[in-house]
């Protein structure tokens, strides 16, 4: 019994650990991909 709920409380901080760098790494890539618009944009405002 206390195995089996050791199990779901790994399983859930996992689910929780997998969620949160998803997450961060969506907004990283999100992020990123506004740095590379605004650096093209300025690429083609200074040429």
């Amino acid at each position: 019994m206390i195995f089996k709920s050791y199990e779901s409380v790994s399983v859930h901080l996992g689910v929780k650990i997998y969620v949160k760098v998803i997450f961060s790494n969506k907004i990283l890539s999100w992020f990123w991909n506004k740095h590379e618009f605004i650096a093209e944009v300025i690429l083609f405002l200074c040429a």
